[in-house]
């Protein structure tokens, strides 16, 4: 260390803030802001992990038509493990928890 310098803990605290009036609110205003937000951080950041964590596994087929309206949750099952095995060549058996038809995407031709 440069022997001009001063550390911190070696200067009194009641100098060192009369050198600088008013850092002492400025700095615990800081941390009360930096506080702030870390915690939002790390609310985003777990709510993103569990954003992620029901994502991952979803998958989305577009154009599979219907045979008829309104389709029976079986009937579109058996098109998803058919278009599984058959189109993609996955040999084993994929376990569906929940299926669904969305409304909304692509139209098929």
């Amino acid at each position: 260390m440069k022997p001009n310098c001063l550390t911190f803990s070696s200067l009194n605290r009641s100098v060192f803030l009369s050198f600088f009036p008013g850092v002492e609110d400025k700095l615990l205003q800081m941390q009360a802001k930096m506080d702030a937000i870390t915690g939002v951080y790390d609310d985003l950041h777990e709510k993103m992990h569990e954003i992620d964590k029901t994502r991952k596994n979803n998958l989305l087929f577009y154009g599979i038509k219907p045979d008829f309206l309104p389709e029976i949750q079986s009937e579109l099952e058996r098109k998803i493990h058919e278009v599984i095995k058959f189109n993609l060549g996955v040999s084993r058996e994929i376990p569906i928890s929940k299926i669904a038809r969305m409304i909304t995407g692509p139209e098929a031709s």
